[in-house]
């Protein structure tokens, strides 16, 4: 599941929640039986393109990501979301 809230005002920034388990967690004693990663969302254009600063994060969810990089710089993640964007009609608007 994923959760998101804005901040009072007109500022751009988010708090989000990423939570999720899976079939048979719970046999892994390894692992927790809830995986979650919170954070802070800034959006730039709503529904088109928004940074992930990752703050809080599951021990699982750490252990995989500090073994791809432990460079928190690599861990912030974007979404651009290009079926949106429509650059053409963008410049359409502009000429005409």
């Amino acid at each position: 599941m994923n959760f998101n809230a804005s901040l009072p005002g007109k500022i751009p920034v988010r708090v989000y929640a990423n939570i999720a388990s899976y079939n048979d967690a719970w046999k892994y004693a390894e692992l927790n039986d809830i995986a979650y990663e919170t954070g802070i969302e800034i959006t730039f254009h709503p529904g088109i393109f928004s940074i992930f600063f990752p703050v809080l994060m599951s021990s699982d969810i750490k252990r995989n990501s500090d073994f791809i990089s432990e460079n928190y710089w690599h861990k912030i993640r974007f979404t651009l979301n290009i079926s949106k964007f429509e650059p053409f009609s963008k410049i359409k608007d502009f000429i005409i």
